[in-house]
């Protein structure tokens, strides 16, 4: 059965977040520090989300939309305008898009993704930037697999003790709107 994907909601902020803290969790273990890991608040960033997810940004703020299946989110995705400063007008950025580990390999992140670059489109991007850990090798297939490549850009990911670890940033040309 194929996930259902919709535009989230502020009573979805909670599964949102747990997927988040489990994603990162399994995701970023050995590549972040552990005290990152091990500190990660589901309740708090499940209410940053819900507060986020009742604003009114504008045309161009972050989008939420979540996989739900069998009544259960198991997977999202958020996007909006790309933030960094060599952005063009029509860039647009995946913010994040994690999957339930234990979904990991069922065509969610693809559904999600897919997503993803149908809605920037709608909203006007041109092309999609995004961003990973280097040492993110599953991911870095996921997204390469998906017609990303790098483009030499490249920026610190900063802990809140100080420590970087190297981020690369993937892009794709989406085409004309």
């Amino acid at each position: 059965m194929a996930a259902q994907l919709r535009p989230a909601v502020p009573g979805d902020a909670a599964a949102i977040a747990t997927i988040h803290v489990k994603a990162w969790r399994h995701a970023y273990a050995g590549l972040l520090p552990d005290y990152v890991l091990d500190e990660l608040d589901a309740a708090r960033w499940g209410a940053q989300r819900a507060d986020r997810l009742r604003a009114d940004g504008g045309p161009w703020s972050a989008e939420d939309h979540v996989a739900e299946l069998d009544g259960e989110i198991v997977g999202f995705t958020t996007v909006g305008r790309c933030r960094d400063g060599d952005a063009g007008l029509d860039d647009g950025e995946i913010f994040a898009i994690y999957v339930d580990p234990d979904r990991w390999g069922s065509g969610i992140g693809r559904a999600l993704i897919a997503l993803a670059e149908r809605r920037l489109r709608e909203r006007g991007a041109r092309r999609v930037v995004l961003w990973v850990l280097a040492g993110n090798d599953r991911a870095r297939r996921f997204y390469e697999r998906a017609g990303y490549s790098t483009d030499g850009g490249t920026k610190p990911w900063v802990g809140e003790r100080g420590e970087s670890v190297p981020e690369i940033r993937y892009v794709k040309e989406l085409g004309g709107r």
